[in-house]
């Protein structure tokens, strides 16, 4: 047996570990086609022997498994090769006689994941029906068993294997990756179940607390090639050391308020609906959102219509904009108000080269990708440039060319010449489905190793003009289950690797989206990251929770719920979300703008569509007309920014932050962080830490690397336990190992971005004439 073992320094609990390449003879590991094609995370690697090939594999901190094919391979165009993978690919482990793998295992001293589990098992046979006392039970991932393209676990009990049982990859070590072992998993062999959720958290839980930094496969640029630039962070609270108390951001924010002063009745608003039904507004509703039924039935008079929105003003609004605007109070100037003449003009102007000239310009593209509530927004925005180009008695159109109930919408802006009459293209909208930012089915818990969404990272590849990205309603919730998945509950805090988990799939669209939006192309882009909204069950949590206010909440009760930092309630799980959305993106993206849905929406408990008869009630969407509408006025108050200059962008292209935006700006990131960061535990979720060290580069040519000091933010994921950096990890592996994968500057396995992959996808079937999603 040939191993090739190293001590290093692990990201997982901040103790120190050991890890080594295990050897598996006669077996593939990786998953390659006829040409060896490259990709994000599996490549071939420089070596000329297996025992090289491991060492490479051993001192590359992305790389989980790495395959050697012998010089004699039969196949011709692997002889001599060495191919990795990371972990969050395909798990393979196929005969070769011609062919050694090697995976890497890490253990720590004082844990043994897989000897836990294991006994566990053992525990639990005690209460198992007709298993005989003498026989041992084992913990196996019944999942490896079936072809997945991701990193998926489900742990079952089973009979101890026979030494001729099948090999597969069913067991784990202590970070809980996978590792090839014995298995037998037939019907007759299986022990007596327990409550397999503990098997499950178990294996999440792993050995040494959560990783020390947010580092994953697919994120990007990383390591000992890219040193973290300072550039602007939020002023957060003045509490970065244990025991001080966090101070709260400015309260003094928009809100809703009743538009009388005395009790309002239902037929107070009953003009705004007959405007609304006049330009066309309700019935292109009526027909395209999926919540318009139980809507109707909450209340025929829009009840939820009685309220203003109300703030700082932003800009004069036009009398079209007032037609169509029905969140807006007296007065000219107004707070997120929507002008569809002003929208498409804004929009016309994003896309234009230097240079170039409005008459020769493309037709703008505005993609939604998330989840129900996104649709939501984006048919609002298409209702709403028709109800608004009627009102300014506009020649343009708005035809909606695809609505599937919950799934795809889409639509155009069509204008009209006022000589003969020819329709033109103005600009396209599109909802993009996305649960989820991993690329697991939303009833599988959250993957380990995240790798992104392949709807997801397909739209982020075509990098359309305007870009709205939203996750969280299928991601964790408050409870300790949720509707979902068994696993993707809080739990009261105590699933904190639910959080990290999270945090990176944000890590992962950071570095798609740095890929697709080059610094020469953001500042003619627009990027919006969109907050969760509040998940307004009360009485319990669906199918049994209700929504049946019928006025917003207060401002102090809200405060109350936000500062209470309830572990089991829902204001921590939504607050959280949105904290490490806007954290990733004031780190690692903050040339991208932040529209803050859950400032909007959190305190209409009112104006969800709620009971309609039904025994289950809706609190997670919203009735329309009503909040998605004014999403769409911010919407359009950030796209004026943008576009006017009146923000104003900060950096150019050569610099580290291209793009970035002035503190003051419209949903500039760190301002959710500023406004919503709560204590958790001793410290605040997000924290501003300062840093000192050199970030991994290393001296060339006789040139010393001087040690920077540089701020970035950390997540406090587990109140119990250190932070979770948003910097680069530091390197893993000894200064010897080192040499084999980074002595001619490549990059390595997995440092690099998951788009790169969905891009050529995209380019070769834009080639093959399939582009009629961009044409449309």
């Amino acid at each position: 047996r040939m191993a090739v073992d190293a001590a290093v320094r692990a990201p997982w609990g901040g103790e120190q570990s050991n890890c080594s390449m295990v050897p598996v003879p006669g077996f593939v590991a990786v998953h390659v086609g006829s040409k060896l094609a490259a990709s994000c995370r599996v490549r071939p690697m420089k070596a000329d022997s297996f025992e090289e090939c491991s060492a490479t594999c051993l001192s590359q901190q992305y790389c989980d498994a790495v395959t050697w094919f012998s010089h004699a391979h039969h196949v011709l165009a692997f002889r001599g090769v060495c191919v990795g993978r990371t972990a969050g690919t395909e798990q393979v482990l196929r005969n070769d006689s011609q062919a050694t793998s090697s995976f890497r295992r890490c253990f720590h001293q004082t844990c043994g994941l897989q000897q836990q589990m294991d006994a566990w098992c053992a525990t639990a046979q005690m209460a198992g029906a007709g298993v005989q006392s003498s026989t041992t039970c084992v913990a196996r991932n019944v999942r490896s068993l079936k072809r997945s393209k991701a990193d998926d676990f489900a742990f079952q009990c089973a009979l101890a294997p026979a030494p001729s049982a099948q090999l597969a990859m069913a067991c784990v070590d202590d970070r809980g990756h996978s590792l090839p072992c014995r298995v037998d998993m037939s019907a007759a062999r299986r022990c007596a179940q327990g409550r397999q959720g503990e098997l499950h958290d178990m294996h999440r839980r792993g050995c040494g607390g959560l990783p020390t930094c947010l580092a994953t496969p697919g994120m990007g640029r990383s390591g000992p090639t890219l040193a973290t630039r300072p550039h602007h962070l939020p002023s957060l609270n003045e509490a970065s050391t244990a025991g001080r108390a966090v101070r709260r951001g400015d309260r003094r924010s928009p809100m809703w308020r009743s538009k009388a002063a005395h009790t309002v009745q239902e037929d107070d608003n009953s003009s705004v609906v007959d405007r609304l039904d006049r330009l066309g507004y309700l019935n292109c509703t009526r027909l395209h959102d999926n919540t318009h039924a139980r809507c109707r039935h909450k209340s025929a008079q829009f009840s939820w219509l009685n309220y203003v929105w109300e703030g700082r003003p932003q800009r004069t609004a036009s009398a079209a904009a007032r037609t169509v605007s029905w969140w807006l109070g007296e007065g000219d100037a107004a707070i997120d108000p929507f002008d569809a003449e002003t929208f498409l003009e804004l929009l016309s102007r994003l896309p234009l080269d230097p240079g170039e000239l409005p008459a020769h310009r493309r037709p703008a593209t505005v993609f939604f990708v998330g989840d129900s509530t996104a649709r939501q927004q984006a048919v609002s925005l298409c209702c709403l440039l028709r109800a608004g180009f009627a009102a300014a008695g506009s020649m343009h159109s708005v035809d909606v060319t695809v609505s599937i109930p919950f799934l795809t919408f889409a639509c155009k802006v069509v204008g009209r010449a006022p000589a003969t009459g020819a329709r033109t293209n103005l600009a396209g909208i599109r909802y993009v489905r996305c649960n989820r930012g991993d690329s697991l089915p939303p009833w599988r818990p959250l993957e380990q190793t995240p790798s992104l969404d392949y709807e997801l990272a397909r739209t982020i590849a075509k990098a359309p003009d305007v870009l709205i990205i939203n996750l969280g309603a299928w991601n964790f919730e408050d409870g300790c289950r949720d509707m979902h998945s068994l696993h993707d509950g809080l739990c009261n805090g105590t699933r904190p690797w639910i959080l990290h988990e999270y945090a990176q799939q944000w890590t992962l669209l950071a570095g798609a989206l740095n890929e697709a939006y080059s610094p020469s192309k953001r500042p003619r882009s627009l990027v919006l990251l969109r907050t969760a909204s509040p998940r307004d069950f009360e009485g319990g949590k669906h199918p049994v929770g209700r929504c049946r206010r019928t006025s917003p909440m207060g401002e102090a009760e809200l405060i109350e719920q936000e500062e209470r930092v309830d572990l089991g309630g829902m204001r921590v799980a939504v607050l959280t979300k949105n904290l490490i959305l806007d954290a990733v993106a004031t780190q690692r993206m903050p040339w991208v703008r932040v529209l803050d849905a859950y400032e909007i929406s959190r305190a209409r408990v009112d104006a969800h569509p709620s009971s309609s008869g039904k025994r289950t009630e809706d609190c997670v969407h919203y009735c329309l007309p009503g909040v998605p509408d004014v999403y769409n006025g911010r919407f359009l108050s950030i796209l004026d920014e943008v576009v006017r200059g009146t923000g104003g962008r900060m950096g150019t292209a050569a610099d580290g932050a291209a793009g970035a935006h002035h503190k003051n700006s419209i949903g500039a990131p760190g301002t959710v962080l500023h406004r919503f960061n709560f204590r958790y535990g001793d410290l605040p979720f997000v924290d501003v830490v300062k840093l000192s060290g050199t970030n991994g580069m290393r001296a060339t040519e006789g040139r010393a690397v001087r040690a920077q000091t540089y701020t970035s933010l950390s997540l406090r994921l587990d109140p119990s336990s250190s932070a979770a950096m948003l910097i680069e990890c530091p390197w893993i592996g000894t200064p010897q190992n080192m040499e084999h994968g980074w002595s001619n500057g490549s990059l390595g396995l997995g440092v690099c971005s998951d788009i790169k992959d969905s891009r050529a996808s995209w380019a070769r079937s834009r080639r093959r004439g399939q582009g009629g999603l961009d044409r449309q």
